[in-house]
């Protein structure tokens, strides 16, 4: 039961560093180049190696225990990951959803930066990332133990609508307003996948499994990153820009221009999780999660 509360505070840890760091970059990057936001970047990994010296140093040391080989570890953790059947649907239909996630990670930042300057990005970034924060710290104090598929279905649809939103129009407040509530869907789609995963792997194979969790993944994460750039510049832009083949159409509801159509892009991509979504709340096997938790 306290596999949610533990998530959503980690979460919450993990989206600091959107909130910040956006914003001031945005404002630097008025003044100066981008050679400062560089030496900037490389001293952040000195700060980084002290501070888990420092965490490692204060480790209890552990008792030496036999080692299996990677080989042996895999299969391991393979099996654990198919001993429910269900554990593996997730599995899957998640690196689905990150494919579709990865798209506006991507594209958001190269759509608004072609009407509006790198200040407004990095203060429309971190009030988008705040709804990640204050969605995650909400669940840290509540918790959630019941309906989890449900809740889990209803997130991710909900990331999908507001995912549209944020693509619809080159809008400052309306990018923010859907950026926002898109971020604050997240943590509760990241911990209803986390306590579902593991409430239903044994304890002494959680870290064998969730490694290979955590690698099937973000695949989607990975192929979204690839495609991203090619389909918007090469297939999306050249629909909606004048005369071109959906200016008529959808050029009218959403507009045309060179960043109209990665906009598009991102809708779709939207439309997709939502779809998503909805196959993944009605499949039987994850639904057999809740009443088999371990």
């Amino acid at each position: 039961d306290e596999y949610s509360k533990a998530s959503g505070l980690v979460q919450a840890a993990g989206s600091a560093r959107y909130l910040i760091s956006p914003a001031i970059a945005g404002a630097l990057l008025v003044y100066y180049d981008i050679k400062l936001l560089l030496i900037i970047d490389i001293c952040t990994f000195f700060v980084t190696v002290v501070a888990t010296l420092i965490v490692r140093s204060n480790l209890a040391s552990k008792v030496e225990q036999k080692r299996e080989s990677f080989l042996r570890e895999f299969k391991i953790g393979w099996k654990a990951l198919n001993a429910r059947k269900g554990v593996m649907t997730l599995v899957v239909i998640t690196s689905v959803i990150t494919l579709f996630i990865g798209f506006i990670q991507v594209l958001s930042t190269p759509m608004m930066l072609g009407f509006t300057t790198s200040g407004v990005l990095g203060a429309v970034e971190t009030i988008s990332a705040s709804g990640m924060l204050v969605a995650s710290v909400a669940i840290g104090f509540l918790s959630l133990k019941s309906k989890l598929v449900r809740i889990l279905s209803a997130s991710l649809f909900c990331a999908g609508i507001f995912m549209m939103l944020f693509g619809f129009r080159e809008n400052v407040y309306i990018i923010c307003i859907a950026g926002f509530l898109f971020f604050a869907m997240l943590p509760f789609g990241n911990t209803c996948l986390d306590v579902l995963i593991r409430s239903n792997i044994d304890n002494e194979f959680q870290g064998r499994a969730w490694g290979l969790i955590g690698m099937i993944s973000q695949i989607g994460y990975v192929i979204s990153y690839a495609i991203s750039g090619v389909l918007a510049d090469k297939v999306f832009t050249p629909l909606l820009v004048k005369n071109g083949l959906l200016a008529s159409s959808i050029g009218k509801i959403i507009g045309t221009g060179q960043g109209r159509g990665t906009g598009f892009l991102i809708i779709v991509a939207g439309m997709f999780l939502c779809i998503s979504a909805i196959i993944l709340g009605l499949n039987k096997s994850v639904k057999s999660l809740e009443k088999k938790r371990v």
